[in-house]
């Protein structure tokens, strides 16, 4: 137990002591210190008054440490390296080097441009660390909005004057068959083909306009699909119309395979896409937002997720 009332020991003092005792020698120590042998004695003996108890053993010839020393190197080069690697991730923190960031995502979001986006940031900075929040397009807006993300995927109706954005990627409503399906055995077909159908989709992602403007087509044209709404991803829902030789309706993006088994309709005069971005906010003041928007605007995300589509597309 340390006495009450004395002044703790400064990083300077300890330094010194490791100094002598990686060293063995007061003064090549106080050379590496670039200060003179009687300041480092100095320190030294304050050390050792403070502590109450001697911490090296002098001879003529050497500078050895007593069974104390030894104690007080193991613990205090963690000290030191602990010290100085807070100052160091505190300065790349201040400089947008080191963090965490936040990235709001939809389930439209495919995974080709998550993983081209991770890839990119990784290779700037290597201690980044991503963490994904899922949730629906307005949540993500209102949450971007207010601060709690640094980075959310958006479709072109959020984007406005609170945010900047890069374009990431152009999605589009696909229909999907069992290769059983009457309608799979047709080169093309129109949406009055629709009419009556039943028709799976995942439709509680869609955005409300992108899901209104798509009801508007078909109201203009008399068709009366039959949609059962599924609260799941979109591969479930292939999976269920594989069983069921059915019909779905899910946002795609460019490069689409469906599962195997299945058939995308070519539906002539169903032309209704999304262009979603990745958006932050505008005016932010944190270093490491600012430094990746400047990465995320120097690249083209949705060509790159093109090229890495087409590379894995499975050969049919």
């Amino acid at each position: 137990m340390l006495p009450e009332g004395r002044d703790l020991m400064r990083i300077e003092d300890i330094r010194a002591f490791l100094s002598v005792a990686e060293l063995r020698h007061f003064g090549h120590a106080a050379e590496a210190l670039n200060i003179t042998q009687s300041a480092l004695t100095r320190r030294i003996k304050s050390i050792e008054v403070y502590l109450g108890f001697p911490i090296f053993k002098r001879t003529t010839r050497d500078v050895g440490l007593t069974e104390e020393g030894e104690v007080l190197v193991r613990y205090w080069e963690q000290c030191i390296n602990s010290y100085q690697n807070g100052i160091d991730r505190a300065q790349m923190v201040r400089q947008g080097l080191l963090g965490d960031l936040s990235l709001g995502i939809c389930s439209y979001a495919h995974s080709n441009l998550l993983a081209n986006i991770a890839a990119h940031l990784y290779s700037n900075y290597q201690r980044l660390t991503l963490r994904p929040q899922m949730a629906h397009t307005p949540e993500l807006e209102r949450l971007l909005a207010g601060g709690a993300l640094d980075f959310a995927f958006l479709d072109e109706s959020c984007i406005d004057e609170r945010f900047e954005a890069v374009f990431a990627q152009k999605l589009y409503f696909a229909v999907i068959a069992d290769e059983g399906h009457e309608l799979a055995r047709r080169e093309k077909i129109r949406l009055s083909d629709l009419d009556g159908q039943l028709i799976s989709t995942d439709n509680q992602f869609f955005l409300p306009d992108n899901w209104n403007e798509l009801f508007g087509v078909l109201k203009e044209q008399g068709v009366k699909p039959k949609f059962r709404q599924l609260r799941t991803t979109s591969t479930e829902i292939m999976k269920q119309i594989l069983e069921e030789k059915g019909l779905a309706l899910v946002v795609a993006e460019q490069g689409f395979v469906p599962l195997s088994g299945l058939k995308e309709l070519h539906v002539e005069d169903l032309d209704l896409e999304m262009r979603m971005y990745l958006a932050w906010l505008k005016n932010t003041d944190t270093p490491l937002v600012r430094r990746v928007a400047k990465i995320l605007q120097s690249i083209d995300l949705s060509e790159i997720t093109e090229r890495q589509t087409k590379r894995h597309r499975p050969q049919s």
